[in-house]
């Protein structure tokens, strides 16, 4: 994913997918009405990002979305266990801000994006939870 860093020196992520980055696949994550009307705002674990891309990782891999970033770990968390963090795009990260801001979102808008995650995170395809 590309970059670019801000007057600030923080990092911000575009909308251009890295899809040749080492050990990550792009999946499509689908962001329903359903996650919208059942997630929670000022929640990483319960937004309506974290539900959709909760659909695309192993049993026991969860995932939370803060900050701009996805944060990938096990469930509970342990020490020294599985843990990656991977930018949003900047699509997906306007849509957060708005949700937890509590700003009128109106009829829930399903939306889709590209995203990488790591392929070691990722469940078989065709295994539902």
């Amino acid at each position: 994913m590309r970059s670019w860093r801000s007057a600030r020196g923080g990092r911000w992520a575009v909308d251009r997918l890295d899809v040749g980055r080492p050990g990550f696949r792009a999946v499509r994550v689908r962001v329903s009405a359903r996650d919208i009307e059942n997630g929670r705002p000022g929640s990483c674990f319960s937004c309506p990002l974290a539900r959709a891309i909760n659909r695309h990782l192993k049993p026991g891999i969860v995932s939370g979305v803060a900050r701009g970033k996805v944060y990938l770990h096990k469930d509970p968390p342990t020490v020294g266990g599985f843990g990656a963090e991977v930018w949003l795009p900047m699509r997906a990260e306007r849509f957060r801000n708005q949700f937890d801001a509590g700003g009128d979102l109106g009829e829930p808008k399903p939306f889709a994006f590209w995203f990488p995650l790591p392929v070691a995170a990722l469940k078989r395809p065709g295994v539902s939870r």
